[in-house]
């Protein structure tokens, strides 16, 4: 599956900030970039989960996450910003 993938703010309140959004109908990842590069790495892998997976349940998505985003950091990728 090809997926769009945009930087858009997305909602923040007192009580959450949504960092990622999949929207299934439009095959595209919004990902908010307000946030440090780990964190952004997390929510793109987070997002892609739902989008591979969509039967899965959020606790078995940031199960998953947690694990695969170890690896691309330990590694050393980097967001690089374009110009």
């Amino acid at each position: 599956m090809k997926l769009r993938v945009v930087f858009k703010k997305l909602p923040k309140n007192w009580f959450s900030h949504t960092k990622g959004m999949y929207y299934g109908e439009l095959k595209t990842v919004a990902i908010d970039p307000r946030q440090r590069q780990k964190s952004m790495l997390e929510t793109a892998i987070h997002e892609g989960l739902h989008a591979a997976f969509p039967h899965l349940n959020e606790h078995e998505v940031r199960k998953a996450e947690a694990t695969i985003a170890q690896i691309p950091w330990k590694l050393g990728f980097r967001r690089v910003k374009k110009r």
